[in-house]
């Protein structure tokens, strides 16, 4: 006797479509108890028993709901399973000592010992896949191939094979010959096959760049001294308290202090008498722009030039714009 398609004894499976929902079945069974209606759970991968449907006829089954389609990619498109499992315990007949034994009673026990026999081959116990899984990586879904995306893969649910780890290498870079190192020659690594160590680029930093910040700089006694001599260009700047010291205004009552060089144009506000001041470099004094003196005397008179007496409007003479006037006595 051959033990090959052993669960086509017992069970038969379909693939739902949403819509249907008579399924029929080709085995025989003792009692309606004994038919089990499981359905394929993906996520868990487990056939999970369903009390959703009733008996149409001794061979048929009638689901309350249609059962869905499987998901394209679930580990099996059939879905829907109608099986058997009959009680064998306790056995249809019970034989008592000393009582007679009917051919049928003993029939009916072989019967359904032959069903459980049936059964048995073809189940998979449960603690198996619980095993598989507890012990056994999934070649199919939880395994990284070199066609797979790493870094959607990089936990503790998948395992590499050797072609992806070995790609994956490839795209890091090699910290024994495409790493420069502190003793190594920057110069021979300075290309796009190399990435330097923090101490490398800190050695290479402190060699090569030389910088020139301290001597560039205007600070504020040079600005007092001389206002930056010879400083006043595109190479050297200012730093922030020479700045202060050539642009800010003075505020304050008293007058600032003598300085051994102050910037022309410097202003004084005096926040008492609200005046404004002006650093008048030469005469070396603060010249006060609101408070104008009195006229000085009138200096001497040049010498006599040439005079022109017109009667009629001017026009343009030796390059001076014509003037719209009726009367004009001299132009000097």
């Amino acid at each position: 006797m051959s033990c090959a398609n052993t669960c086509d004894s017992n069970e038969i499976k379909y693939k739902g479509d949403g819509s249907q929902v008579l399924f029929t079945f080709p085995f025989t069974y003792i009692d309606e108890t004994d038919v089990k209606v499981s359905l394929w759970d993906e996520p868990s991968r487990r056939w999970v028993n369903t009390t959703a449907w009733t008996f149409a006829n001794a061979t048929t089954v009638q689901f309350n709901t249609a059962p869905l389609a499987p998901d394209p990619k679930a580990a099996t498109q059939l879905n829907i399973r109608i099986g058997r499992c009959t009680t064998i315990d306790p056995l249809i007949s019970q034989f008592n000592p000393g009582s007679a034994i009917r051919a049928r009673d003993l029939n009916d026990n072989f019967e359904q010992l032959q069903l459980a026999i049936q059964e048995g081959r073809c189940q998979v116990p449960t603690w198996l896949f619980d095993f598989l899984d507890d012990y056994y990586w999934n070649k199919e879904e939880e395994t990284t191939y070199i066609d797979d995306v790493w870094v959607d893969e990089s936990d503790d649910e998948h395992v590499p094979t050797t072609g992806a780890v070995q790609q994956e290498l490839v795209e890091r870079w090699d910290k024994r010959t495409e790493t420069t190192y502190i003793a190594d020659d920057w110069e021979d690594e300075a290309d796009d096959l190399h990435v330097p160590t923090t101490g490398a680029v800190d050695k290479h930093i402190d060699e090569s760049i030389q910088d020139d910040y301290d001597v560039r700089s205007v600070t504020q006694p040079e600005q007092i001294a001389d206002g930056g001599f010879g400083e006043i260009d595109d190479t050297h700047y200012f730093t922030t308290a020479a700045s202060a010291q050539r642009h800010d205004v003075y505020h304050q009552v008293e007058k600032p202090r003598d300085l051994t060089y102050e910037q022309p144009g410097k202003q004084w506000f005096d926040t008492l008498t609200l005046d404004d001041y002006n650093w008048d470099s030469n005469a070396g004094a603060w010249v006060d722009m609101q408070n104008a003196g009195p006229p000085g005397p009138p200096g001497p008179s040049g010498p006599a030039g040439s005079t022109y007496t017109f009667t009629a409007p001017l026009k343009e003479i030796a390059g001076v714009v014509s003037i719209d006037l009726q009367t004009i006595n001299s132009i000097r």
